[in-house]
């Protein structure tokens, strides 16, 4: 299914079946740019080989392998020179970049299927309804990657407040809103939150919401800093989105469980209607 290219660490294109860090699925059209340049600039302060799931728009198969698109991006964000060869991304910047050829009448499973085959530490994902990436990346696809939850899924929707500004690369990650249940102890992928937030050097502040009663009991960090956690009334999606707004987050992170049916029911309809009204961008953390 899937045809391979990456830039080698001596800045030469060759073929791998090498395992990147950073995946995300793309067609290049206008509709996913948002997301597209959440994941370059994620890769890029992360220092994160990106990998590239090229999504073929005919019956040719892909005829752009990424490179290209990624360095003219950096050379609109004045981080590379114009027309700048892909190899500089390596050379100049020290990003890797995979690009993975993918049929599109496979994607939508192929996808997921390379999630599943390939360990990363974040995906980005588009979230467009009605033109552009939903030819072949329909909501479902999001949806079941949350549910999946095995790995960060970053959920972006072109038009959503994003933290990345696709014009210039600007990076603005200020406040993350974090809704909590009270099914698991969520400590864990407060943790991994963290930690991945310290890889891409943010230090934004970080809110712990309850929409309901009998709050969970948070267990204290590593370095037995104790979160603090905001408890509130109301029906639980619209309680975190109007809180979202009255904040000004940046981004809901939400702590994904797969493992309890039950819970994963009840957070997967939380999660479906955040992302739904997708005007943030809507990061998938697992707790496991």
């Amino acid at each position: 299914m899937f045809s391979v290219t990456h830039l080698s660490q001596e800045g030469s294109l060759s073929t791998t079946g090498e395992t990147s860090m950073l995946v995300h699925p793309t067609d290049f059209t206008p509709a996913g740019a948002l997301a597209f340049a959440h994941a370059v600039r994620l890769a890029l302060r992360g220092r994160e080989t990106l990998s590239l799931l090229n999504i073929a728009t005919d019956d040719l198969g892909p005829r752009r392998n990424g490179l290209r698109q990624v360095a003219d991006l950096l050379a609109k964000w004045n981080l590379l020179p114009e027309k700048a060869p892909p190899e500089s991304l390596k050379d100049e910047l020290g990003l890797n970049v995979v690009s993975v050829g993918m049929p599109a009448a496979d994607a939508r499973e192929g996808i997921l299927e390379y999630l599943d085959d390939h360990p990363c530490d974040i995906a980005v994902l588009a979230t467009r309804d009605h033109r552009g990436l939903a030819r072949w990346l329909e909501r479902s696809v999001a949806k079941r990657a949350l549910r999946r939850a095995k790995t960060m899924v970053l959920m972006v929707r072109e038009g959503s407040r994003g933290f990345v500004d696709p014009k210039t690369g600007d990076f603005a990650l200020r406040r993350v809103l974090v809704p909590v249940d009270n099914g698991n102890d969520p400590s864990l992928a407060l943790s991994r939150l963290e930690a991945w937030l310290g890889q891409i050097g943010a230090a934004p502040e970080i809110r712990l919401i309850y929409v309901g009663s009998n709050p969970p009991i948070i267990g204290p960090r590593p370095d037995g800093v104790v979160y603090s956690l905001i408890e509130l009334e109301g029906p639980v999606a619209q309680t975190i989105l109007e809180e979202a707004r009255r904040w000004s987050a940046d981004l809901i992170a939400l702590p994904t469980a797969p493992s309890n049916a039950m819970i994963a029911a009840v957070r997967g309809s939380v999660g479906s209607a955040l992302l739904d009204d997708a005007s943030w961008p809507l990061l998938a953390v697992p707790m496991s």
